[in-house]
């Protein structure tokens, strides 16, 4: 409970018990009883840091499987997600319309915790082929791509907080804190001395 007591002390909001740290409370296969008893683990874990955190709890499913499948959001305040948005095709307003789609998808999937809902990790590479493929990406060093996704990203971000649909927040993966960070490279997430630098403040606009 090291970091419950850090979080407490440091009078933080909320308190994130994850991401993957408990992808195993979800199925898979796995006998009803021994996701149970995973997804038990976890309520457990969640208690003892109420005991020393009087912040909110939330937890980070990944996208999609987790979500889908997660038991023990009765544990949690907030429902988290890790999303890293993926289109078959790359032009801005593709994206928009396929990434519309697909956070309309995580808002139903979540709407059955009943619960405030945060995008706790999302990101997409500077690469030619990002929106291809967040979490990895393909081809060389792109930063126009990156912005080009951001800028989708913001759109669609804007339309829902337009209609009051939007999630409660949106943490970035990733940001280093030294510039010259593996992480800030020119095929990182980090939009660090990168085109899409300036668009972050459109990603709150919706809010």
């Amino acid at each position: 409970m090291h970091y419950a007591l850090l979080a407490e002390l440091c009078g933080a909001d909320v308190l994130v018990l994850g991401p993957d740290v408990a992808s195993p409370t979800t199925g898979h296969g796995l006998p009803a009883e021994i996701a149970e008893y995973r997804a038990q683990a976890l309520r457990a874990t969640a208690a003892r840091a109420r005991a020393c955190f009087s912040g909110a709890l939330a937890y980070c499913a990944s996208w999609p499987a987790e979500v889908l499948e997660f038991g023990a959001w009765d544990a949690f305040d907030l429902v988290g997600v890790a999303w890293f948005p993926a289109a078959p095709k790359g032009a801005e307003d593709a994206l928009v319309q396929f990434w519309r789609a697909e956070l309309g998808r995580v808002e139903a999937a979540v709407a059955r915790a009943g619960k405030p809902w945060m995008l706790l990790e999302t990101g997409v590479r500077s690469t030619s082929g990002a929106s291809l493929d967040a979490r990895f990406g393909r081809g060389p060093a792109d930063g126009a791509a990156q912005a080009r996704a951001l800028r989708a990203l913001a759109r669609v971000l804007t339309e829902l907080g337009n209609e009051g649909r939007a999630p409660d927040g949106l943490f970035w993966w990733h940001w280093d804190a030294a510039a010259d960070a593996p992480g800030a490279g020119p095929r990182g997430y980090s939009p660090q001395g990168k085109p899409g630098l300036g668009l972050f403040e459109g990603l709150g606009a919706g809010r």
